[in-house]
């Protein structure tokens, strides 16, 4: 699959690979993706002739069970085409009377939801924890030196 989603903390992290022979001979490639309203995001070039891109989406109130995304391909004679991805894991119909490449976002991992949330147990004893006392020798030494600023 060219699409690899991984899962942090608050984000989800998905890298898009363009293959050699699915590139076509392109001098850039823009992807194109509903997460952030299908603004064109360059994509690298590597020396082996593939495209690759990782973009960021997060774990917020707009995040989507499915994305859908397409590829602009800006050729060698600055022509612009558009093309889906050829290893997408689903295609869903498109208003243009076609179809875009989507991924989907996996549940939530039981582990990183967890670990956002401290019990609130936890949360209460680190608040009740008493301030740090100065020694002694050390709250001296502040009176000495106030003292002798008065004088």
């Amino acid at each position: 699959m060219s699409t690899t989603v991984k899962e942090f903390k608050d984000k989800y992290k998905v890298t898009f690979k363009i293959s050699v022979e699915a590139a076509q001979g392109a001098n850039e490639i823009n992807l194109l993706c509903d997460h952030n309203s299908w603004d064109p995001v360059a994509m690298t070039k590597n020396k082996n002739g593939t495209f690759s891109v990782t973009v960021d989406i997060n774990k917020d109130e707009n995040l989507k069970k499915t994305y859908q995304y397409r590829y602009q391909y800006i050729m060698p004679d600055n022509s612009e085409k558009y093309d889906n991805d050829w290893e997408a894991e689903l295609y869903i119909p498109n208003p243009f009377n076609g179809d875009n490449s989507a991924f989907t976002i996996p549940e939530p991992s039981a582990e990183l939801t967890e670990s956002k949330a401290k019990p609130a147990a936890e949360t209460k004893a680190k608040a009740a924890k008493p301030k740090a006392v100065k020694p002694a020798a050390k709250a001296a030494k502040t009176t000495k030196t106030a003292t002798a600023k008065k004088k």
